[in-house]
């Protein structure tokens, strides 16, 4: 699962040196009890893999991959609503043009963030002139797909149970029971106990309906 946020420049002087980055901005409570209203969290947006540099000459989609380490792991759709926190993004380069630096911000709720959609495509290609043309009056438009409703964690510990559940069925061992009171049908297939025949596991899967697929 990720969260994604398209950025663009719209500047006649290009940005160049662009890099971006995400913050969250919630309360936390430490082991110790101490509560800390305004805790930053630094989102990962690709800063490990030089992903988080930009080059601007088109628009791009940022992501953050919701992992273990994500402040968004243990939230699901059903808990985003009733969260208290801000989402800062914050991009910054220089423009090409004065060397000078330029920073742009925005910042997201969480009855902003739109689970289970995905961006419209803004880049066409003309075959007339062979040129790309970029339309960004669609830059904020989205578009609904089928997703989870599920947390990240919670997707992650059904697909471990899925995987258990698999190692343990490739490790039963069937047990021959040994009928002699029934020499008529005595052949040479074994017979297994009615409580190692192996059963199907149905995991719950988690899929929101047609109608509700906006927060």
């Amino acid at each position: 699962m990720t969260l994604q946020c398209r950025v663009g420049d719209m500047r006649k002087s290009h940005i160049v040196e662009a890099h971006v980055r995400m913050y969250l901005i919630k309360k936390r409570v430490t082991l110790e009890g101490e509560i800390l209203p305004l805790h930053t969290y630094d989102m990962n947006v690709g800063f490990d893999k030089g992903t988080d540099r930009l080059f601007l000459i088109w628009p791009l989609v940022v992501e953050h991959i919701i992992d273990e380490q994500s402040p968004l792991y243990d939230i699901s759709r059903a808990d985003l609503i009733q969260q208290r926190f801000e989402l800062v993004v914050i991009l910054e380069g220089i423009i090409e043009s004065t060397g000078m630096t330029t920073q742009a911000r925005t910042s997201y709720l969480p009855s902003e963030i739109l689970w289970g959609y995905r961006f419209e495509r803004l880049i066409t290609f003309q075959r007339d002139d062979g040129l790309y043309r970029i339309d960004y009056s669609r830059f904020n438009l989205s578009y609904p797909v089928d997703m989870i409703t599920c947390s990240a964690k919670e997707l992650k510990d059904l697909h471990e149970l899925e995987k258990q559940h698999e190692h343990n069925q490739s490790n039963i061992t069937p047990n021959v029971i040994d009928n002699d009171n029934d020499n008529d049908n005595d052949t040479n297939e074994p017979v297994y106990s009615k409580s190692e025949k192996s059963k199907t596991m149905k995991l719950p899967f988690l899929w929101p309906e047609k109608k509700e697929s906006t927060l």
